[in-house]
């Protein structure tokens, strides 16, 4: 472990392009934007899967040498007139027909890049929040806790996620706090606070969208989601206790940074 001169820990500058293990499969939604393409460059294109709404971004993602799904079926335009965003279990079900037979499965942001560990010592679920850089080649980065970017589950949890998702758009608020709160309670998922990178960038959604509106409403009833929220103090410690742990330079607290808001954010059950 590296130390800045003040001796706080600091993570030794990681090169970005990871291979992956040719048994992970992980689906990403694709708007074919400037930032998801940078970003998905340092990915191993053998094991990502691309999810595109639009024949044009299929056509893109197929260009650039990526699989890639063309969704025909119903998209957030339903709740929210205009938008294109995929709902998660379509997703899942759409990668385990791609990919069958993979011992991982994983659902992510598509505008992420992994560290060369993102995929040492898997559990049978995993929970990835990102680390924020200025810059992709920036080593000094800060966990993210309000915002889970990446799931990595086996098949059968995979098929058990996809089976018990309550209908939720990606790319709106709650989605990922949903299954966050699934895979904890479900599966004793472990969070990860040094496995992937996200290049800081303005907020895309509104928790006041009609997507958000949607998405609060499919999870506020759910029973995993209500036994996630009444021991979310619990989790709220067991979170901060292991984001500590993280060999990361902290240079102060930021939206949703070290000292914030641990990763217990969404909606209160409806009672």
């Amino acid at each position: 472990m590296h130390h800045s001169p003040e001796g706080r820990p600091v993570a030794p500058p990681y090169p970005l392009v990871s291979p992956l293990p040719q048994a992970i499969s992980i689906v990403m939604p694709f708007t074919a934007s400037p930032r998801e393409v940078e970003a998905l460059s340092a990915w191993d294109k053998a094991m990502i899967v691309l999810f595109a709404c639009d024949p044009r971004v299929h056509d893109r993602a197929l260009q650039l040498g990526y699989t890639s799904i063309l969704h025909q079926g119903a998209t957030a335009g339903v709740i929210q007139p205009g938008s294109d965003k995929p709902f998660v279990r379509d997703m899942l079900e759409a990668v385990l027909r791609k990919s069958p037979g993979a011992a991982w499965y994983g659902i992510a942001n598509s505008d992420i890049r992994p560290c060369p560990h993102a995929f040492d010592s898997l559990c049978r679920a995993n929970i990835y929040h990102r680390i924020s850089v200025d810059e992709w080649d920036d080593p000094h980065g800060l966990p993210y806790y309000n915002g889970e970017d990446m799931f990595v589950m086996n098949e059968g949890v995979t098929r058990q996620l996809a089976a018990r998702i309550p209908h939720l758009v990606i790319g709106a608020p709650y989605w990922d706090s949903w299954v966050a709160a699934y895979l904890k309670i479900a599966h004793d998922a472990p969070r990860y606070y040094d496995r992937i990178f996200h290049k800081k960038h303005p907020i895309g959604h509104s928790l006041h969208s009609a997507e958000a509106a949607h998405n609060q409403r499919q999870i506020r009833s759910d029973t995993h989601w209500k036994l996630y929220w009444n021991n979310r103090a619990l989790f709220s410690h067991e979170a901060l206790r292991d984001a500590a742990q993280m060999p990361l330079h902290y240079t102060g607290p930021t939206t949703g940074g070290r000292g914030e808001t641990p990763p217990c954010s969404g909606p209160s059950p409806a009672t």
